[in-house]
């Protein structure tokens, strides 16, 4: 379902953040999808963090410098 909306939408600044713990979602899952996207004509930045599933600091900061264009 995923891949058929990001093949359907003009393209798009994506930033996906992932942790080296995370326990939650496969590392594997949040690559394919950076990778799916990027194939669909996607601007992707990927953001792999040291931590688990959650929105640190490090995160935030990195979703902040995202939202300023940096």
């Amino acid at each position: 379902m995923v891949l058929i909306e990001l093949a359907e939408r003009r393209p798009a600044r994506f930033l996906i953040t992932h942790g080296t713990k995370d326990r939650v979602l496969g590392r594997g899952k949040s690559e394919q999808l950076a990778s799916a996207a990027e194939d669909f004509g996607h601007d992707v930045t990927f953001f792999q963090f040291d931590g688990g599933h959650t929105v640190s600091l490090e995160v935030f900061s990195e979703i902040v410098a995202f939202l300023q264009g940096n």
